[in-house]
């Protein structure tokens, strides 16, 4: 299903662009070669001579996962309504990851988007998967991410004119607020590097991605007073201990070894709780979870401490805990209240797989732009401090971050 009309609007600016792509080298990015032709730009990378796309891939036991382009996709996208977001962010968060793009002086984790078509895109990188990989990375699980240079920009850019793909950030929500707040501070006339954020697109209907739910935990809970409470505004049925993820407008509620579904939460408690949320969050099941159930339950147990999230399903037979199961969002849905303009509730979804970090990253240093008549080189390491402290070790950054 497609909910934008498909085809190129005449004098649209191009949404995805080329990078000079910095490479880690082999023995610091798990196994792995580096890109042709690379020059090294420090002890650990080393960065393409010329800016090109990049065609991104895991696998797993000879069975591939996903398959998507990788390039730089432009900021202002989300003022014209080409890509777009699905998901609240938490301003702390956000506040973290803006520090960590100042420190790093880039991106070196590709935000995941999803396009419901990248049109002959995907075919040139069919054709190009059966060409030996540029750079090869494997995780401890043994899944292998591999990635080609794609060398042919024209074709690539055309293709994309003609597709002109409306793209959903299905990852890295917060990273994009930070790279928006980021550019807004200090890449005023727009041109420059920090205009742009790395990602890898991916077309769904070729690689559809898999779709989870993320579940809450509330503490101090007592289950059996739960269910007496939801009771009262919903139907509440026990279930076998098996714990599975629910069906659309059920949520389960599980601890002490015991299981219940909850569904038809009262229509008039539901609206009285979510009156000044979006409409479109009504019939959500995140919503009803976390602004009607779970107030609901810690009001009537005087328990003001807040609930966790986990991706993980919560254990049914854990004690002083209660598990709140939501079942699985559908991406009809999630595109829907996208491009309706509607965030969906924090921690609503989680789209897998997921690229790893580190193996490519856009830096703005080796970023240049022609901007009117004259080409800007970035000198971001002098203007801006970008980059000064990119040997620094994920959890040094985060500390030099807050």
């Amino acid at each position: 299903m497609r909910l934008t009309a498909p085809g190129a609007r005449a004098g649209s600016p191009p949404l995805f662009h080329p990078i000079r792509g910095v490479f880690a080298e082999e023995g610091h990015a798990a196994e792995g070669t580096w890109a042709p032709n690379a020059a090294p730009v420090g002890p650990t990378r080393a960065v393409a001579p010329t800016p090109d796309y990049y065609m991104l891939e895991q696998r797993r036991s000879d069975a591939v996962l996903q398959r998507g382009l990788v390039g730089a996709v432009d900021l202002a996208a989300v003022a014209s309504r080409r890509l777009h977001k699905h998901e609240g962010v938490s301003d702390a968060h956000v506040t973290v990851q803006e520090q960590l793009l100042h420190h790093r002086g880039g991106n070196d984790e590709p935000i995941l988007l999803m396009a419901q078509s990248l049109g002959a895109v995907s075919d040139y990188l069919d054709h190009l998967a059966a060409t030996p990989p540029d750079s090869v990375m494997t995780a401890a699980d043994g899944t292998e991410q591999r990635i080609w240079a794609c060398r042919n920009l024209a074709m690539i850019a055309e293709a994309l004119r003609l597709a002109d793909p409306h793209l959903l950030v299905a990852d890295g929500h917060h990273r994009l607020e930070a790279a928006l707040r980021f550019h807004r501070s200090r890449d005023n006339d727009g041109s420059g590097p920090a205009s742009r954020i790395l990602a890898v697109a991916v077309d769904s209907s070729r690689f559809p991605p898999t779709l989870s739910a993320i579940h809450r935990t509330v503490p101090d809970i007592d289950i059996e007073q739960a269910v007496r409470t939801a009771s009262r505004f919903a139907r509440v049925r026990r279930l076998p201990p098996r714990l599975e993820p629910p069906q659309p407008g059920h949520l389960v509620l599980c601890g002490e070894g015991q299981v219940w579904e909850v569904s038809q939460i009262c229509r008039s408690l539901a609206e009285s709780r979510l009156r000044e949320l979006p409409r479109q969050w009504h019939d959500l099941d995140a919503a009803l979870a976390t602004h009607v159930l779970i107030p609901e339950l810690c009001a009537a147990q005087s328990v003001e401490r807040p609930f966790s999230y986990t991706h993980a399903l919560p254990s049914p037979t854990s004690r002083g805990r209660l598990g709140v199961v939501l079942p699985r969002p559908t991406l009809t849905q999630i595109w829907q209240c996208a491009e309706s303009g509607v965030a969906l509730p924090r921690k609503s979804t989680s789209f897998t797989p997921k690229p790893m970090p580190g193996q490519i990253s856009y830096l703005f240093e080796h970023e240049r732009f022609e901007h009117g008549a004259r080409e800007v080189a970035s000198s971001a390491k002098e203007q801006f401090g970008w980059g000064q402290h990119r040997g620094r070790s994920e959890a040094e950054a985060r500390r030099a971050a807050q």
